[in-house]
């Protein structure tokens, strides 16, 4: 086996049309050209080379002609030398120059992969840097176990481009290693139920945002205010999703905080609010089955509960008063509302907090007792 072009019969300078059947070169190769990293490119382009069936002709060239008949041995050459257009139409003019010496698509690619992933040196030495970048990866106590889970998958993704041999169970054990302690019950279940040898990284993702999907509606470290610094985005579209969430607070009393919460931004929303607004809608796509249930009882007491987060709102440090009632097996109203004024103190704000939900109660004794539930 050689690369057409070496020494011997047969030239890659042929009558290009005759190698090379133009029309039927019909995938546009303007992709190669965005600023994508020099990896990505290599992958591509090897992606392509196999897609057209020449992948073993770039990487070994072919058989040598004398052992070939001459309709073969010109297929070979037309593959050959279509391989090496795709290479010369595909790399941005700042590379073009550097293969444009190439007589081969072999010798061409060789240029190239060393250009994108470097020499076997360099690419020791980017492995070593993806490793120490692995092993000292851990998820802040800020951050979505999305955006955990893609930086794993994109480190882990260069390390196997690179020939690096990572199976799931040492990822899944990293993963679990480098949760934040609000995990630990989840890590103790996975842990005790399942095998880790024969663990896959797609069910621990599964099981993880399953987990937050159900367990949180708001990221507690996480505080909302405006102009944050990120994009804005469409507010009619912000607006038409909060304004479902709200309407859903009338049976899900559960979510009425953090709705409150992402309702006070409906005038210039950014993607840091809708970010806290899906999470709500992932919170409910976990627990459609939770809601009110209400049972027979012998007595009716009507019980009041009432908090408030003291200058929770990083705007105007205002707070937001919280309260429910409940009425013999389950709650029959409940509130959540950001106070008129800014609390001193904490008492303050709890007094605040108090006032509204007495109102209310007295309300409520006086209907009761007209329906002679007093």
């Amino acid at each position: 086996m050689r690369p057409f072009g070496a020494s011997g019969s047969g030239s890659i300078h042929m009558d290009i049309k005759e190698a090379i059947d133009i029309d039927s070169i019909d995938m546009p190769l303007s992709w190669m050209l965005k600023s994508d990293s020099n990896l990505d490119k290599s992958i591509k382009m090897k992606t392509l080379f196999k897609s057209q069936d020449l992948w073993e002709l770039v990487e070994n060239g072919y058989a040598d002609p004398d052992e070939e008949n001459n309709s073969r041995l010109k297929e070979n050459k037309k593959k050959y030398n279509k391989a090496l257009l795709f290479i010369q139409q595909a790399v941005h003019e700042t590379l073009f120059s550097r293969i444009a010496a190439a007589t081969t698509s072999s010798e061409a690619w060789e240029i190239l992969h060393k250009e994108f992933q470097g020499s076997s040196k360099v690419i020791n030495m980017r492995l070593q840097s993806l490793r120490r970048e692995f092993e000292t990866l851990f998820m802040r106590n800020n951050d979505f176990v999305q955006d955990f889970l893609s930086r794993v998958i994109a480190i882990v993704g260069q390390m196997k481009s690179y020939g690096e041999q990572i199976t799931d169970e040492i990822v899944v054990v990293k993963v679990l290693r480098s949760l934040t302690p609000t995990f630990d019950h989840v890590i103790t279940t996975i842990e005790e139920s399942k095998d880790l040898t024969l663990y896959a990284f797609d069910e621990l993702m599964g099981a993880l945002c399953k987990h937050m999907k159900q367990a949180t509606l708001m990221n507690v470290n996480e505080k909302l205010k405006i102009g944050n610094g990120t994009r804005s985005i469409d507010g009619r579209f912000f607006r038409n999703l909060v304004g479902g969430l709200i309407y859903l607070t009338h049976t899900r009393p559960d979510i009425a905080f953090s709705v409150g919460v992402v309702s006070r931004f409906m005038h210039n929303p950014t993607a840091h609010h809708l970010g806290a607004a899906k999470w709500i809608m992932h919170y409910i796509a976990g627990t459609r089955d939770f809601g009110l249930r209400y049972s027979k009882v012998s007595n009716f007491i009507l019980v009041r509960f009432s908090d408030n987060d003291w200058a929770g709102c990083l705007d105007d440090r205002r707070s937001t008063s919280g309260s429910t009632f409940n009425l013999g097996s389950g709650a029959i109203t409940w509130t959540s509302k950001r106070q008129a004024t800014a609390a001193l103190s904490s008492s303050e704000a709890e007094y605040i907090a108090a006032t509204s939900p007495t109102c209310q109660a007295v309300l409520l004794r006086k209907l009761l007792a007209d329906l002679l539930q007093d």
